[in-house]
């Protein structure tokens, strides 16, 4: 999930996005942001943990 309110935080593989900076319009930023999925390592693996606190 692209973490960007102007992505409506969906699964996309690239959002692309351009927008210009509020008091310089004579530049244009160009941005694409990417969130590649976690993929386990090994996926019948368990883990038990005791939290001390």
């Amino acid at each position: 999930t692209i973490v960007d309110v102007h992505a409506q935080f969906e699964a996309l593989p690239i959002f692309p996005r351009n927008y210009i900076p509020e008091g310089d319009v004579a530049i244009e930023q160009i941005l694409t942001q990417s969130a590649p999925l976690m993929v386990p390592v090994n996926p019948n693996a368990t883990l038990k943990a005791t939290v001390l606190g």
